[in-house]
């Protein structure tokens, strides 16, 4: 593994997240800061019209249960979820739903998924079996200290074949830690993770990814290795890298160090890069998947589908097409609102261009196979990519000089420290933060 940890130091800081390289920065583009309010359920009706016309492609479900369902036991929840399905079934006609995914916030109450589901089934068609026999199954993100035995039987019921630990919302180290020093947070946390990814592994799940958190405020490199191999010993699928933690963690030497160190780790124990910030092992499908080009970026996290669209049910869910992008009112007293008043619960979004489309390709590109492949570029969008993109190349010829990437002719391929960097590089394509940097008041120095 050859990480140049000076170039690692110097790269941190330069994208979108602030400086934190290893977060899945572009889960879609444009991303969901740019999303502007008078994009509400008219401009939503209209652009699901439109593509009820044109066809929606490679089509993913996510549905996002709000922490407070499970509460309750989930409550009337499922009822309100299949309301919106109805909606938006009224809307886009018969579909082909190739991938289905759950963000379940708070516990998961198995006769609320069970109705769930047939809601689900009832206005799309779909079922778990289905997918499963698809080769794809149901995925699922579900807090750590949610995933007890009886939620991770009853996921299993419904033919869940993947989990991501702590996904969603996620921030449970964090609450560990203002309870308790990092030492007894991290053994905690990590005595969870492996409990449940043994449970999970009991009940059939194939996938199962947990994130790790390689850095934190006052941990030494040894103990921060020795999380590390405690997971590993685990044995997930896939382990996704993340510092986001601890806002306080210095940008600099300190911070590439503990990065590097963890991704040879990773190396060493057989764990490859899968996307931006995420590793795998050869058991993990969404690898197999990679290699045969069927992988992509979605609003929800990775699927094993080409890029395609996603529409998306729940209180803060959000949907991408080709040319829209949306997100639902957060607040679950808005969105029972909106649907009691028969409009879908869009809070803001996005209409796309086609040089959004165009870059979107490009960012999700990088972010997902480090690379960039311009010919595809003009094959797919039919436009000349070198002429659309010309300062956005231009700045690509000093990454490539800087030993980020390597380029053969309309080829880019990122390093092996450039992955590591793959959000900050992908964001140069970014138009939107270009244009918000260029609008930023600029200090001057003495």
């Amino acid at each position: 593994m050859d990480i140049d940890r000076t170039l690692l130091a110097r790269g941190q800081g330069a994208g979108p997240g602030g400086g934190r390289p290893v977060q899945p920065a572009y889960p879609l583009y444009p991303r969901t800061e740019w999303f502007v309010e008078a994009f509400d359920a008219a401009t939503l009706d209209a652009v699901l019209a439109a593509r009820a016309v044109t066809g929606l492609a490679h089509l993913a479900l996510a549905v996002t249960v709000p922490a407070e369902a499970g509460r309750r036991g989930w409550g009337d929840w499922p009822d309100w979820l299949g309301r919106e399905a109805a909606l938006v079934r009224a809307r886009v006609g018969a579909v082909r739903i190739e991938a289905l995914h759950l963000d379940i916030a708070g516990a998961v109450d198995g006769a609320g998924l069970a109705a769930l589901l047939q809601a689900l089934r009832a206005q799309f068609g779909l079922s778990g079996q289905q997918l499963e026999q698809s080769g794809r199954g149901i995925s699922v993100s579900l807090p750590a200290r949610h995933a007890t035995p009886r939620a991770l039987a009853a996921l299993a019921d419904q033919h869940a074949t993947r989990l991501d630990l702590d996904g969603g919302a996620g921030g449970e180290l964090a609450s560990e830690l203002a309870r308790n020093t990092p030492g007894a947070a991290s053994a905690e946390h990590q005595t969870r993770l492996a409990r449940v990814i043994g449970g999970a592994r009991r009940n059939g799940i194939t996938s199962i990814g947990a994130r790790h958190r390689f850095a934190i405020a006052g941990e030494t490199f040894g103990a921060a290795s020795a999380r590390l191999s405690a997971l590993l010993e685990a044995r997930p699928t896939r382990i996704a890298l993340d510092a986001s933690v601890d806002d306080t963690l210095p940008v600099d030497g300190v911070y590439a160090e503990a990065l590097a160190r963890a991704v040879e780790m990773l190396a060493d124990a057989g764990y490859e890069a899968l996307t931006c910030g995420v590793f795998a092992n050869a058991d993990e499908p969404l690898a197999r998947a990679r290699l045969r080009g069927r992988l992509s970026q979605r609003p929800f996290g990775l699927t094993a589908l080409p890029p395609g669209d996603t529409l998306a049910l729940g209180p803060g869910a959000t949907a991408a097409t080709g040319i829209a992008c949306w997100r639902n009112h957060r607040s679950p007293t808005r969105y029972r609102t909106a649907l009691a008043a028969g409009r879908l619960p869009v809070s803001r979004g996005v209409l796309c261009t086609p040089e959004d489309a165009l870059r979107r390709t490009a960012i999700q590109s990088l972010c997902t196979h480090f690379l960039l492949d311009l010919e595809d570029l003009e094959t797919v969008h039919g436009v000349d990519a070198q002429a659309a993109l010309q300062a956005e190349l231009a700045e690509c010829e000093i990454l490539v000089a800087a030993g980020l990437m390597h380029r053969d002719g309309k080829l880019y391929e990122l390093t092996q420290t450039g992955r590591l960097l793959a959000s900050a590089v992908a964001a140069v394509f970014d138009a939107y933060r270009r244009r918000a940097l260029a609008r930023a008041p600029r200090v001057a120095r003495l």
